[in-house]
């Protein structure tokens, strides 16, 4: 797949390289919504009436169009299976914060939080976007 052929929102959804963040409906919000897909959960849409081009900006925010798809979704890449919800797996890693109070107030032994913090103090990043569940469907 030549990734300069991906124009808007919903080919990067439709080509699995979508995370579900919804950096692309916060940056356009008049253009674009995000949705529940019940086999791979949030997904970016065109608000009725909307033109893709509309909403050129969200493709700049967009982590998806850095990924790299070189098979369909049905199929196998380098050996991984490609999953409807997570797309390619190549490895699975398991850890937690070193610091206690992290590691036993933040969600999942507090790694999330920490990389958040390394990528702020150390890394100078502005801040960072985390996503959670849906209060009334944890």
């Amino acid at each position: 797949m030549d990734l300069k052929k991906i124009k808007h929102v919903e080919e990067v959804a439709a080509w699995q390289l979508c995370c579900g963040c919804g950096a692309c409906a916060a940056v356009c919000p008049q253009q674009i919504e995000m949705g529940d897909v019940i086999d791979y959960g949030r997904r970016p849409r065109f608000r009725e009436g909307v033109e893709p081009q509309a909403a050129g900006e969200s493709m700049q925010v967009c982590p998806g169009i850095a990924l790299d798809r070189i098979a369909m979704p049905d199929a196998q890449l380098g050996g991984q299976e490609v999953y409807d919800v997570w797309g390619p797996v190549l490895g699975v890693w398991e850890g937690h914060a070193a610091d206690e109070q992290v590691r036993f107030e933040g969600s999942s032994g507090g790694a999330a939080t920490v990389l958040s913090l390394y990528a702020m103090q150390q890394q100078q990043m502005a801040g960072t976007l985390h996503s959670r569940c849906r209060e009334d469907i944890p």
